[in-house]
């Protein structure tokens, strides 16, 4: 066994256990030892079956048969493991980023005196610095309880909470809260969809540990639903402090469509609530995105950045409010309010001292308002059309399907596989023997979509100098790359397996993803499907602006094979106009005008760009360019001409 002390002397019990996957003392005793002053009292352990393969039944048995009884040795009364898999092992959990401060009894039979916490690698800290403070509330929480003091997060949270029922009760408090400056505000509903959700329960919190919520829709008769929903548009409107919301551009489209918008194509409704809705609004995921924002991605769910404050308080992230009793989820619902808050007091600061307040009022608050307005839009799909692609798409898919299964490549491939299978299999036997024809088809029948077998087949099979290289540096066998070893190789049988290849995989995408999308548009009055889509600020690294259920951002793009045909199925309403349009590399563009490089200033000034479309895809060149096409080298101007003389 491995193990580290911190003390010069060497003692027969430790009544902590420190449990580490890869240890380091240095950073153990940094974070986790010498702020205490428990060098005598910890010792750590380097969990030994580990290693890549180990399954979860082998790290119980090296618990069991092992580490238990050699801690139990030590009269230790309390674990902290560093390792995810360990910690659930040992205690039972399934998550972890809920927890974090909690001190758990071992769920192990005949070891449930033992305390166990969860804490991150704190070499973790290098390159995440946020784990920091992690540690330190672990910590924190095992010497409190070592001490009879621990509090459990989330315990002492609510100071005051109502839960008003009677429409006049609801009606008296909302009259209330218009006295305060601010007010976080969040809703429950029944799905993720903003038209679907509905507004079962809202809370109104004026801080941190003070707040309200009552139902709107939940177990109401429609009239008195109607009634409530009446009194939160006129409340909406006469409010006039600061309403802070997390991920508002969800509750605040959801808002905006049930209580001001009569139906999916009600412009008048839509700009109206987004008047009222948008007016004074701070958004708590946005505010943390840009006071943490890191190359780490931390996770910005009001659940994770509030865990510290309000504890494991998730009911199993609400899949089915209908499962959870109204008590519960008004104070579920009470709770994200006070969260909302703990968020916005802990990292506005944090984001004013990060100079990033600027970009925040004037570039991210303003997007919200673009952002719900988009999302309530839509985009018109001709649902006709839609049928006609996806039989299209279909015939696509089986053809290139069909031409992969009959290449002779593959074929080859596919036998290549089948007897080193056999091979594996008879060599990790001892008596047992398996030929060809017991193995089944799902052991070695080329699977199109797997990187690993892409990677063997044409890289180590068919010898082709990979083009890239993933961040894991292993040979890219995406579209690009794919498209790149295209052009190149001369083996015809070759070009034709990619070809396929690629054809599969845009069809996939537009199977799989795009047409169920289209399939799930809303009709709306006018005759007309709706395809709605989710956008996210704070989703990227670099700040772009994402989307999601389904990637709108993520069309089949012009000059791709496919296109043309998928773009087919959205159609302007009658009496509009659908009016593209698109900047050719503005973000070079900008990054060359504020940075004055003259390597980037050179792309554009003085130089020739050309468009040519080669096998269906558009590519910008500049003249001094080289490109290798059909084993041939050219310049990009050279290249350009014999496209536009029809040379290609």
């Amino acid at each position: 066994m491995i193990y580290y002390t911190f003390s010069n002397t060497e003692y027969d019990e430790y009544p902590v256990v420190i449990l580490s996957a890869k240890p380091s003392k240095n950073f153990i005793n940094q974070y986790m030892v010498a702020p205490y002053d428990i060098a005598d009292q910890v010792i750590t352990i380097k969990l030994e079956a580990n290693e890549k393969g180990a399954t979860a039944q082998d790290k119980r048995q090296y618990l069991n048969e092992e580490l238990l009884p050699a801690i139990e040795s030590m009269q230790a009364n309390y674990i902290i493991c560093t390792d995810g898999a360990y910690f659930k092992i040992l205690t039972g959990a399934k998550k972890l980023d809920s927890v974090l401060g909690y001190v758990v009894p071992c769920s192990i039979k005949g070891y449930e005196h033992l305390h166990v916490a969860y804490c991150p690698s704190p070499q973790a800290v290098a390159f995440k610095p946020v784990i920091a403070s992690e540690v330190i509330r672990v910590m924190e929480s095992v010497l409190s309880h070592a001490t009879g003091d621990y509090v459990e997060p989330g315990q002492t949270v609510i100071k005051y909470a109502d839960y008003p029922k009677t429409v006049n009760d609801i009606r008296d408090w909302l009259v209330k809260l218009l006295e305060y400056p601010a007010l976080s505000m969040d809703i429950e509903g029944w799905s993720l969809d903003v038209h679907e959700t509905g507004i079962a329960t809202i809370t109104f919190c004026w801080s941190q540990h003070e707040g309200i919520a009552f139902t709107v829709d939940r177990d109401r008769d429609i009239k008195d639903a109607r009634r409530i929903r009446a009194l939160l548009i006129k409340f909406f409107k006469a409010y006039k402090g600061k309403a802070i919301w997390h991920n508002g551009t969800f509750d605040l489209s959801v808002i905006i469509y049930e209580l001001f918008m009569d139906d999916l194509l009600d412009q008048e409704g839509l700009l109206e609530g987004l008047d009222i809705m948008c007016r004074n609004v701070d958004d708590t995921r946005l505010i943390a995105y840009l006071a943490l924002n890191s190359t780490a991605r931390p996770k910005l769910s009001l659940k994770v950045l509030s865990q510290e404050f309000l504890g494991d308080y998730a009911e199993e992230d609400i899949k089915n409010i209908d499962l959870i009793p109204t008590p519960k989820l008004l104070e579920y619902n009470l709770k994200d309010g006070l969260g909302t808050w703990f968020v916005h007091n802990k990292y506005y600061p944090k984001m004013v001292s990060d100079l990033q307040e600027d970009f925040y009022l004037n570039i991210f608050k303003p997007a919200i308002t673009d952002i719900i307005q988009m999302q309530l839009t839509g985009v018109p799909v001709n649902m006709k059309q839609v049928k006609i692609v996806k039989k299209q798409m279909v015939k696509e898919y089986d053809k290139a399907y069909s031409d992969l299964r009959n290449s002779d490549i593959v074929r080859d491939y596919e036998e290549y596989r089948l007897n080193t299978f056999v091979t594996y299999k008879n060599n990790k036997y001892v008596k047992k023997r398996i030929t060809t024809s017991d193995v089944k088809e799902e052991d070695y029948v080329f699977n199109p979509n797997s990187g690993k077998q892409l990677q063997t087949l044409l890289f180590d099979i068919l010898k082709i100098e990979p083009i890239d290289y993933t961040k894991a540096k292993q040979p890219s066998t995406n579209a690009k790359s794919l498209k790149a070893i295209r052009d190149i190789v001369k083996d015809e049988a070759i070009k034709e397996l990619i070809t396929s290849l690629l054809d599969i995989a845009a069809v996939s995408t537009i199977l799989s993803t795009f047409i169920p999308a289209m399939e799930k548009a809303k009709k709306a009055k006018d005759g007309m499907y709706y395809m709605f889509g989710n956008f996210n600020l704070g989703g990227t690294i670099s700040g772009r602006l994402s989307s999601s259920n389904p990637n709108l951002q993520n069309l089949p793009s012009t000059g791709t094979k496919y296109a043309k045909l998928f773009k087919s199925c959205f159609m302007a309403p009658e009496g509009w106009l659908f009016v593209g349009l698109d900047f050719w590399s503005l973000e070079d563009r900008i990054s060359a005008l504020t940075t004055q490089d003259p390597n980037k200033i050179k792309v554009y000034i003085g130089e020739s760009i050309y468009e040519v479309i080669v096998d269906g895809t558009c590519h910008h060149i500049r003249g001094d360019d080289t490109i290798i096409y059909d084993g041939k080298t050219y310049t990009g101007e050279e290249f350009h001409n014999a496209y536009t003389d029809g040379l290609l």
